[in-house]
């Protein structure tokens, strides 16, 4: 049976300070992911619910595919989980689907299509959403208690076309100390001294497990470094 999911050009102006709600996914390839985890890893994630039919959902995916690629495909703190809800016919989509879409649009982040997907949508959608896709929430992590992560960004909110998403998030990562590096400052951290390690609030520190820290490199570059430990 199919459902119409109508379109979101709203920008949402109301903060919810909600219970981030927790799911535990596996992608068509068989890997597993928690929401919970890669907050408690320090890892801002990006959640992108959609559809094959959506035309607004076609134009955002390469925008977060962009975010995706700068910001180390998974390696730098920042996460994207692609959620498809529905095929081009409106009808559920699953891994053939998913496959795809991700093909039409060169996608690399992981992603999931099967029956559980609008039940996560529905979750994030009664929280945070108008009922319409597509959804794009980014959190900030709350690594000591993830339901109580922050809530950065709602599409479309700060966008007046399509094209200024990844511009517009980066811009948000970066308030929040997330940092995209290009290609010739990733490769010149290997060959740069460490000059200092400061905490989120400027100080200096040492290194310290199970904490945002900024290593300071004496190329001037930044990098952002959690590291887990039990």
């Amino acid at each position: 049976m199919k459902k119409i999911i109508l379109f979101s050009f709203l920008a949402i102006s109301s903060i919810c300070f909600c219970q981030v709600p927790d799911w535990t996914e596996t992608t068509c390839n068989g890997v597993e992911y928690n929401m919970y985890t890669e907050l408690e890893n320090g890892n801002a994630v990006i959640l992108d619910f959609g559809a094959m039919w959506c035309g607004p959902c076609n134009a955002t995916a390469p925008e977060l595919q962009t975010i995706w690629e700068n910001y180390g495909e998974g390696t730098m703190g920042v996460k994207v989980f692609d959620f498809l809800i529905e095929d081009i016919s409106a009808n559920q989509a699953d891994c053939s689907d998913l496959i795809s879409w991700e093909s039409n649009h060169s996608l690399t982040y992981p992603g999931f299509a099967n029956a559980n997907v609008s039940n996560i949508y529905a979750q994030y959608d009664i929280l945070y959403g108008g009922g319409g896709i597509p959804l794009i929430l980014m959190f900030i992590p709350n690594t000591i208690d993830p339901g109580a992560s922050t809530l950065a960004y709602i599409y479309p909110e700060n966008l007046s076309s399509f094209d200024q998403l990844a511009e517009v998030i980066s811009g948000i990562l970066s308030d929040n100390a997330f940092w995209a590096l290009d290609i010739d400052e990733q490769q010149s951290n290997s060959q740069v001294d460490l000059v200092k390690i400061v905490d989120m609030m400027g100080r200096e520190t040492a290194y310290k497990p199970n904490t945002v820290l900024l290593y300071i490199y004496s190329d001037g570059t930044t990098e952002r470094v959690f590291k887990l430990e039990n």
